[in-house]
């Protein structure tokens, strides 16, 4: 797992802990989520053009 994809996870799931807790980052937590479904998306797509 790359770094920058692991600093995703950990904003994400800070993101959804708070968001569990005020309603009002409900929608920073949903852009979090596409955020860190693109990095992932990304990052996979780099390791495949390595090989």
């Amino acid at each position: 797992m790359s770094k920058n994809t692991m600093n995703t996870l950990i904003r994400f799931l800070i993101l959804y802990h708070y968001g569990k807790k005020m309603p009002g980052l409900q929608t920073a937590l949903l852009l979090a989520n596409f955020e860190f479904l693109n990095t992932i998306f990304d990052s996979s797509k780099y390791e495949i053009g390595k090989e």
